[in-house]
């Protein structure tokens, strides 16, 4: 209501999936939007499911956030992924977006970094044989 009130037309709001239909609408996109509350304790202590999705998707991402999942936008020897803008800076953030809408080259090489990022860094398969070794070694 407040997105229609606002003259938002173009925006829609989806009720919560199953991961496999959120893969569809993923394929479907160009970038990923994360945006989370600035409460200090997200900066370091939290990595949004959202944004392994993005990456799973080989989407780019644009985000609010800064701490651990700027620093995973930035690619870490990878290459860039995304887009960090710092939280609570709207203009920024569109700014950001209009960026990535402008430069296709840029939003192209971003989205082949996050999929790379996330089959060499958060497969499942790779975290299991991380645990697994973990544990192992504390047994």
């Amino acid at each position: 209501a407040a997105a229609a009130a606002a003259g938002l037309h173009n925006l829609r709001f989806f009720d919560p999936l199953p991961k496999p239909r959120l893969a569809g609408l993923l394929a479907g996109s160009q970038v990923g939007l994360q945006c989370l509350a600035p409460v200090p304790g997200f900066a370091e202590w939290t990595a949004p499911n959202k944004l392994m999705d993005y990456l799973a998707a080989g989407l780019p991402v644009v985000a609010n956030l800064g701490g651990r999942a700027a620093r995973l936008l930035a690619g870490d020897g990878i290459g860039p992924c995304g887009i960090a803008t710092p939280p609570g800076d709207p203009l920024a953030l569109a700014a950001a977006l209009a960026r990535l809408a402008s430069r296709p080259a840029e939003r192209r090489a971003m989205a082949a970094a996050a999929r790379a990022q996330a089959e060499q860094r958060w497969d499942r398969r790779l975290l299991a044989a991380q645990f697994c070794a973990v544990a192992e070694a504390a047994a």
